[in-house]
């Protein structure tokens, strides 16, 4: 009944259990053989199922193990917590959390720290989480009105790096004056300057007005780009932050400051001055003036001063 000196383990260890002590062949080459048939028959619907149903190889994608692990767990949970058991994308609340789905902001794609960092991570009930998150993104993105949550995102977290967020009219100069004001290491993250980058070939504007669509796909670059700020190694890269924006609201500016720890400065440029170089653009070649002319009134209607500003008045902007 015992193995002889220098066999290798049981077979039978792995394909069945033992019957009467004894393994069916064992001590034999052919028994060993009979053996591992059935083994290898019980093979071939699991090598079928190496993938998940979206096509995901647990084999190419070792990463897709941590989604087992009892800190994913834990940290799901948290994430939960955090966010009042409410997506992020519809507002729909499940006190129970069995319908939510802890979800990464920017894929990781194997990064741990983007995968482990709470700061990436956010609550999606499924439905919006298995297809409609882009599509919910979007969906708030309307011609001629504001961009909706993207503008303001509820994951942003305080910034390890000083930023100092600039607000405006259109024509109030926000871009010149950060040029003069920035350091040579500074990071600088504007709207148009990433619009220009996308759409028109590298040009400071666009030179022609977005869809919602293109709105969409530039905050989200820009989204991006504050959300580097938010990692400790960010102070190592940048020694000051300059993020330009409209931001009429007290509210909002309050938002950001509060969010981002922003120290905030508002360019006071009168309407008429604002007005003034939106046709200077037009003149060369800027087709959105008449949608700029409206944007400066609507500020001036919307704007209201904030405790806190840093108030720029008359032609400090520039131009």
């Amino acid at each position: 009944g015992r193995r002889g000196a220098g066999q290798g383990p049981a077979i039978g260890r792995h394909a069945g259990r033992r019957r009467h002590g004894r393994l069916p062949g064992e001590g034999g080459l052919m028994g060993r053989l009979k053996q591992l048939k059935p083994m290898v028959a019980s093979l071939a619907p699991r090598l079928g199922r190496m993938t998940d149903d979206h096509g995901h190889s647990r084999v190419l994608e070792p990463w897709r193990k941590w989604y087992s692990l009892a800190a994913w767990s834990r940290l799901r949970l948290d994430i939960l917590v955090r966010d009042g058991f409410e997506c992020q994308a519809c507002h729909h609340i499940d006190p129970t959390g069995r319908q939510l789905v802890a979800d990464h902001i920017q894929p990781h794609r194997g990064d741990r720290d983007l995968f482990w960092s709470p700061l990436n991570i956010q609550a999606l009930c499924k439905p919006c989480h298995d297809g409609a998150k882009q599509r919910e993104e979007r969906a708030f993105v309307q011609r001629g009105a504001s961009p909706g949550r993207m503008s303001r995102p509820e994951w942003f977290r305080r910034s390890h790096v000083p930023v100092t967020l600039v607000c405006g009219p259109p024509g109030s100069g926000k871009s010149s004056w950060v040029r003069r004001m920035k350091g040579e290491a500074d990071l600088v993250v504007c709207f148009d300057e990433i619009s220009g980058r996308m759409f028109a070939d590298g040009k400071p504007r666009a030179g022609r007005t977005l869809t919602p669509d293109q709105v969409a796909d530039v905050l989200r670059v820009r989204n991006e780009k504050i959300a580097d700020l938010m990692w400790a190694k960010a102070a190592d890269r940048w020694p000051r932050a300059w993020i330009i924006v409209s931001e009429p609201q007290a509210s909002a500016r309050q938002w950001w400051s509060d969010r981002l720890g922003a120290q905030v400065v508002v360019l006071e440029t009168p309407e008429a001055e604002c007005l003034r170089r939106i046709e200077l653009d037009e003149a060369s070649g800027d087709p959105r003036g008449p949608q700029a002319r409206r944007s400066v009134a609507e500020w001036w209607r919307q704007y209201r001063p904030r405790d806190g500003d840093r108030r720029l008045g008359g032609l400090e902007g520039g131009s």
